[in-house]
C-alpha cells in the first residue's frame, strides 16, 4: 500500500471530487420543468436525490402532512419552518435552501454475564445546507458536530455531494455520499424504526465515501449503481480500495393489491480491500428483502450471505422486523429477530452497546441471536418521534476467546430532524 502524506491524501480528494462534479455538470442539458423528485421535507434529507424505492423503510411520505400532528404540539411548526430560508419552487436560478439536521439522543442501560453499563449517548448530531437550483440540481453538505474537537473542515463532513436529475429514468450523484447496499443499511436513521440497525448489516455496512451514484425508476421497476473510493480527510487505509454496489427493486403491489408499499429488492456489494467496509474480511455481499404493508400491520424481511475475503470464512443472516400501528400514524409497536451465522469466529459484537463495557476480549463468534422489541411515539413522523426499546442478545464464541455474550440492553431516547 502506497503511503502519502496526510495534505496529499486530502487534496488527492478533493481534486477527485472536483473531477466528478465537472463530469456531472459537463452531462446535464438546458433546465427543465421542476420535478418531485426532491420533494420538500422527505424523511431521507442525506438521499432525496435517490428514487424512492431504494431507500428503504418505507416509500410513503407522510411527515409532511400538518393534518397528522397532534394539535397540542403545532407550537412547534415554527422547527420546522425556520430552516427553509427559501422555497421559490418556479424561480429560474435558486429554488430552494434550507438548513438541514438532526438530534438523535438515547440512554441505554446493559445488563450482560460481561459486565454492566449505563449511559446517555448523544448518537447523532448533524448539521448541513441543501440547495436546489437550476430546477435539476441538488447540493448537500452536511457535518458531523457530536466530536469532542468539532471543526468545520472536511475531517468532519458526513456527506457532501452534488446531484443532478432531470428525468425519472435517470440520476446522478456525485461527491461523498452513503452508499446504498440492503434494505435496513439505505434506510435513513431517522426512519428507522429501531434504536440500532442488526449485527450482520453494521458489519458489513459501506461507510460514507467518495464516489458516483446512478440511479433511475421505470414503472414498478427502480435499479441503482455506484462505485467509490475512499473519503474526504481520511487516513490512507480508507482512501485505498474499491466499493461497487449494485440495487434493483420492484414494487409489486401490482401482483397484491390487499398490499400497500409493497417492494423486493436485490442488492451487491463488492469490497475491493478498501478501509470503508467496517469489516474487511469479507469480499462479495448479497442482500435481498421483501417488505410489504397491510392495514396498520408492516413486515421487512431481509436475508443477507456474504462471502470471506481472501479465502476467509463465509456470514449468512436473516432480519424479520414486524410492526404494528396501535394508535394511526401516532404510536407502533416494533418486533425485530435477527440471526447471523459464519463458519468461523467472523461475527463481532456492536460497540453499541453489546462492547460498551469494554469487558468482552475480542467481541467475536459465530453464532449470534437477537430479539427487540419496542415502541415509538411520533408526534411529527420521522421528524420528531419518542422511542423505547428493549433488546436481548446471544453469541456464542467457540474457541473462548471472550466473545460469549448473552444480555439485555434497554433503551429510551428521542429523534429530531428538519
Amino acid at each position: 500500500m502506497t503511503n502519502r502524506s496526510s495534505d496529499g491524501r486530502r487534496q488527492g480528494g478533493m481534486r477527485r471530487l472536483a473531477l466528478a462534479m465537472a463530469v456531472a455538470a459537463a452531462l446535464c442539458p438546458a433546465p427543465a420543468q421542476a420535478q418531485d423528485d426532491a420533494a420538500d421535507g422527505e424523511e431521507t434529507v442525506d438521499d432525496e436525490i435517490s428514487v424512492p424505492s431504494l431507500l428503504g423503510g418505507s416509500v410513503a411520505n407522510t411527515d409532511n402532512e400538518k393534518a397528522k400532528v397532534p394539535l397540542g404540539h403545532r407550537f412547534v411548526d415554527w422547527l420546522w419552518e425556520v430552516p427553509e430560508v427559501i422555497d421559490r419552487p418556479d424561480a429560474r436560478v435558486l429554488q430552494r435552501l434550507r438548513f438541514v439536521g438532526r438530534y438523535h439522543g438515547q440512554y441505554a442501560h446493559v445488563d450482560s454475564n460481561q459486565a454492566d453499563t449505563s449511559e446517555w449517548d448523544h448518537r447523532r448530531m448533524r448539521l448541513g445546507l441543501n440547495i436546489q437550483f437550476l430546477k435539476n440540481f441538488t447540493m448537500q453538505t452536511v457535518w458531523k458536530i457530536d466530536g469532542d474537537e468539532f471543526k468545520f473542515d472536511e475531517n468532519n463532513i458526513d456527506n457532501h455531494w452534488i446531484a443532478w436529475r432531470r428525468w425519472d429514468a435517470f440520476g446522478i450523484k456525485v461527491g461523498q455520499q452513503k452508499p446504498l447496499w440492503s434494505q435496513e443499511w439505505s434506510t435513513s436513521s431517522n426512519a428507522l424504526i429501531t434504536f440500532e440497525r442488526s449485527l450482520l448489516i453494521n458489519q458489513l455496512r459501506p461507510r460514507h465515501s467518495l464516489g458516483i451514484y446512478a440511479s433511475g425508476e421505470a414503472g414498478p421497476w427502480a435499479y441503482g449503481a455506484g462505485w467509490f473510493q475512499g473519503e474526504i480527510g481520511m487516513s490512507a487505509d480508507s482512501s485505498e480500495g474499491d466499493i461497487v454496489v449494485v440495487n434493483l427493486a420492484r414494487d409489486f403491489g401490482d401482483w397484491f393489491h390487499a398490499l400497500d408499499d409493497a417492494r423486493w429488492r436485490v442488492d451487491y456489494l463488492y469490497n475491493g480491500d478498501s478501509g470503508q467496509i467496517t469489516s474487511g474480511e469479507f469480499g462479495h455481499a448479497f442482500a435481498t428483502s421483501v417488505s410489504g404493508k397491510l392495514g396498520g400491520g408492516r413486515l421487512t424481511g431481509e436475508v443477507i450471505y456474504a462471502t470471506g475475503a481472501d479465502g476467509g470464512d463465509d456470514a449468512f443472516g436473516v432480519t424479520l422486523t414486524p410492526s404494528i400501528d396501535l394508535v394511526p400514524d401516532k404510536l407502533q409497536l416494533v418486533f425485530r429477530y435477527h440471526y447471523a451465522h459464519s463458519g468461523g469466529d467472523m461475527l463481532m459484537l456492536r460497540d453499541r452497546y453489546e462492547t460498551a463495557s469494554g469487558a468482552v476480549g475480542d467481541g467475536r463468534g459465530d453464532r449470534y441471536h437477537s430479539l427487540y422489541g419496542g415502541l415509538n411515539w411520533y408526534l411529527r413522523g420521522n421528524k420528531l418521534k419518542f422511542m423505547t426499546g428493549v433488546e436481548y442478545a446471544d453469541m456464542n464464541d467457540p474457541n473462548d476467546n471472550g466473545g460469549n455474550y448473552n444480555g439485555w440492553t434497554i433503551l429510551g431516547g428521542v429523534r429530531l430532524s428538519f
